[in-house]
């Protein structure tokens, strides 16, 4: 009995000589977010569509943890694009983003920085020279793509078109012109010829009053910047041809108020150039955090037209095929017919199904 007790003694003994369990230890205090440097070398700063790139870039700069931009403007001029990839290798940036200049001639100083170990990202024009981890800009095939099919159902699918071509060695151009004429001539659209245009007013007005001499049928016109879409307004509404179709690309507030005065420029294809700044920098902090990201990120466009700008509305449409039948509403209108039919059908028979 002696034994059994102090066995119990010990235990209890023992039981109360054991330490306190360990108190958690404290979570490890949050590491910095890693910061990274940005270069940015921008086309021209007098340009909208820079501006309006860079005022996306900041804004994403600013929800995104750790991203610091260097934005510098190449003022139009190859040489000073080229010296400020110079500064940003010199500077160790973490990556670069450029908006050509010159998409040829920017190719030496994008392998300096392939060199210096620096990712390179590309902004709307697109290079053939030196590695790019991706290229961000508008969806231009598919704005050809809509420019033809409203070309196409302006002139009910059929007539006789050009296109006035600007700066015709640049991407986004090249992918407009493509997406173009696939869909026009698939519409209908016969096009006749590409003449180049310098992109300045006047001079579109000379080459699109020799294509008016040309051809005295033409119903339509696509030009590849809104210069060219005003410059050929001016030479058809010389000419007092109030019936042609011009459809332009870039939506300028001249080009806005030409649409909306109910003339000859019907509509106008739109980029969003914020999105594009964002995406771009949304893409290069992906990359840097170590996701891999696509070789190409392409930004949805649209179109603006006389409807979409009375309402204060752009019209983002994706681009469709051109059905010279009854396409989708035919079959939409079939189906709600067979089952109009059904629901008549089965209300006549009689109670229980049986038939006669």
């Amino acid at each position: 009995m002696r034994r059994i007790v102090l066995v119990a003694f010990m235990s209890i003994v023992a039981y109360g000589a054991e330490p306190p369990p360990a108190k958690p230890e404290p979570a490890p205090a949050p590491q910095p977010a890693k910061k990274w440097t940005i270069g940015v070398s921008l086309e021209a700063e007098q340009n909208t569509f820079c501006q309006e790139v860079e005022k996306g870039m900041k804004a994403a700069a600013a929800e995104l943890a750790g991203i610091e931009l260097d934005i510098r403007s190449a003022d139009l001029d190859l040489e000073t694009q080229v010296g400020q990839v110079d500064a940003f290798i010199a500077k160790k940036v973490d990556a670069i983003a450029l908006s050509p200049v010159d998409p040829q001639g920017i190719g030496p100083a994008i392998r300096k920085a392939n060199a210096a170990k620096i990712p390179v990202f590309i902004i709307e024009v697109a290079v053939k020279d030196g590695a790019v981890v991706s290229h961000i800009g508008s969806d231009c095939v598919a704005g050809g793509r809509l420019a033809g099919l409203r070309m196409a159902r302006l002139l009910h699918g059929q007539g006789d078109v050009i296109v006035l071509v600007d700066r015709p060695a640049v991407s986004p151009v090249q992918d407009m012109i493509k997406g173009f004429v696939e869909t026009a001539e698939k519409s209908g659209l016969t096009v006749l010829e590409r003449p180049l245009a310098e992109g300045k007013r006047d001079k579109v007005q000379a080459v699109m009053e020799v294509m008016l001499e040309k051809y005295p049928m033409l119903n339509g016109v696509l030009a590849t910047n809104d210069e060219c879409a005003l410059g050929a307004l001016d030479a058809v509404q010389a000419a007092n041809r109030t019936d042609m179709v011009i459809v332009g690309s870039g939506a300028s507030s001249e080009a806005r108020k030409a649409i909306l005065s109910g003339g000859p420029l019907k509509a106008d294809i739109i980029q969003f150039p914020v999105n594009i700044g964002r995406k771009a920098v949304e893409t290069m902090h992906s990359h840097l955090s170590g996701t891999k990201v696509p070789g190409q990120v392409l930004v949805n466009v649209g179109v603006v037209d006389g409807e979409s700008l009375a309402g204060s509305a752009t019209s983002v449409q994706e681009p469709q095929e051109v059905d010279g039948g009854w396409g989708k509403l035919g079959v939409i209108l079939l189906l709600v017919l067979s089952a109009v039919l059904l629901l008549l059908w089965r209300s006549r028979r009689p109670a229980g199904g049986a038939t006669r």
